[in-house]
């Protein structure tokens, strides 16, 4: 919704990219054709909405370096390789405005430090909170110890954001269809076949939009 009102606001094309991870992090088959059947259906509507979709691949978790932080914790470091599709479909783009969710994860944290620090000049970062009523930084301005202590602040801060949702609408502004082919969506089957078999794919539960 951010993502359109900006684009909206400066009439230029909307796209939507996925960055998908690597065999290793998926580990399994299930979890590999969940992820894919919810992407192909964003990319339905996506094109329904003539907004610009693909998908990316990322570099091998187990490929990555490791840093020590302040508390002598391991967290895996993000290079510029690890990125190379994003950084390359942004400048044959020339995306004014890059605009990301918010994760807590220490991997993904890092993700976007990095990615932040490598855009071009001419690239704007913004950063939302998709995954939660009351975004994490406006739920508090401290470090949280126990459910007790926010609970309160999150239940007055609700009330003036429990809305609805504005639907997406059709974007007027068509997204470079030459382009996005040279940056293919990563469906690709043989990826699956490297998965462990031990978890198949269950026909009960369908993958949507999250």
């Amino acid at each position: 919704m951010f993502a359109q009102r900006v684009a909206l606001k400066f009439s230029v094309p909307l796209y939507v990219c996925f960055n998908l991870s690597s065999s290793s992090a998926l580990s399994t088959r299930r979890h590999f054709d969940f992820q894919l059947a919810g992407l192909k259906e964003i990319a339905t509507q996506c094109k329904d909405l003539k907004i610009g979709f693909t998908v990316l691949p990322v570099m091998d978790e187990s490929s990555r370096g490791t840093k020590r932080t302040a508390e002598g914790k391991s967290v895996r470091t993000k290079t510029e390789s690890t990125f190379r599709g994003l950084l390359d479909l942004i400048r044959s783009l020339r995306v004014a405005a890059l605009i990301t969710d918010f994760s807590p994860l220490r991997e993904d944290a890092a993700a976007v430090q990095t990615v932040s620090q490598m855009l071009p000049s001419s690239t704007s970062f913004f950063q939302v909170d998709a995954h939660n009523i009351v975004p994490a930084w406006h739920a508090s301005d401290k470090l949280e110890y126990a459910a007790r202590t926010i609970r309160r602040k999150l239940h007055e801060k609700s009330q003036t954001l429990l809305t609805e949702f504005p639907p997406v609408r059709a974007h007027p502004f068509p997204a470079d269809a030459k382009v996005l082919k040279l940056h293919a969506p990563f469906f690709s089957p043989n990826h699956s076949k490297q998965l462990p078999l031990a978890l198949r794919t269950v026909d009960c539960v369908c993958a949507c939009e999250a």
